[in-house]
């Protein structure tokens, strides 16, 4: 049985773009009040995401992604870290670019020993039916925290730069802009709604509630 490419639709791919998109205000207003909030002299800094993975690579058994998806895991980490940075950029506080932070040692890129990243590890933290995978799956791990720490002392001059002057005119990206994250085939679906409900754990997801 061949297993599908995960998000190879442009319809898939625009429901994510949409939820990250609705945290643009919410992280706008987070890093005002932190802002607001703290001593004159304070400096705040907003630490994006490193790529993960190399897009072409020769990826292990515990990786199990397609040439597709380690694209578009990519690019997804690089849209995630624009919205980041417009965020920090409309609230006046600096946005700390870690994306090349693993490179050389990242997912497909390197002997699985040697990698900042884990891939699917075996654990006993969760539960059957989802056991016995690890909680560390697909997080950094020691190599890694070291090189993000790195990395965010470089991109900071050791957390010397000053803040930014707040810039009220930022807008997200259209989605009409030629995003790279949206260049995939579509499947004229109608578009699916993530409703953000904080009387619940869990976000829920209500078919056809917005169309594209």
């Amino acid at each position: 049985m061949k297993i599908e490419t995960c998000y190879q639709d442009y319809e898939d791919r625009l429901e994510i773009i949409r939820e990250i998109n609705a945290q643009f205000p919410r992280l706008v207003d987070l890093y005002t009040q932190l802002k607001r909030e703290a001593r004159t002299s304070s400096k705040l800094y907003v630490v994006g995401y490193p790529r993960a993975v190399k897009e072409g690579g020769a990826c292990g058994v515990n990786v199990l992604l397609d040439d597709q998806e380690l694209l578009f895991a990519n690019q997804l980490v690089d849209y995630l870290n624009r919205i980041i940075e417009l965020s920090a950029q409309k609230a006046g506080v600096r946005y700390v670019d870690v994306t090349t932070a693993f490179n050389g040692y990242r997912l497909c890129e390197t002997d699985g020993s040697k990698a900042a990243f884990n891939g699917l590890t075996l654990g006993d933290d969760a539960p059957f039916p989802f056991g016995p995978i690890g909680n560390e799956s697909f997080h950094p791990n020691k190599l890694g925290h070291q090189l993000y720490r790195q990395k965010i002392l470089e991109q900071t001059g050791n957390f010397t730069q000053a803040m930014p002057v707040a810039n009220p005119g930022v807008q997200l990206p259209a989605e009409n802009s030629g995003l790279a994250l949206l260049q995939a085939p579509k499947t004229n679906r109608a578009i699916n709604e993530t409703v953000n409900d904080d009387t619940i754990a869990e976000d829920r997801i209500y078919p056809n509630a917005l169309m594209a």
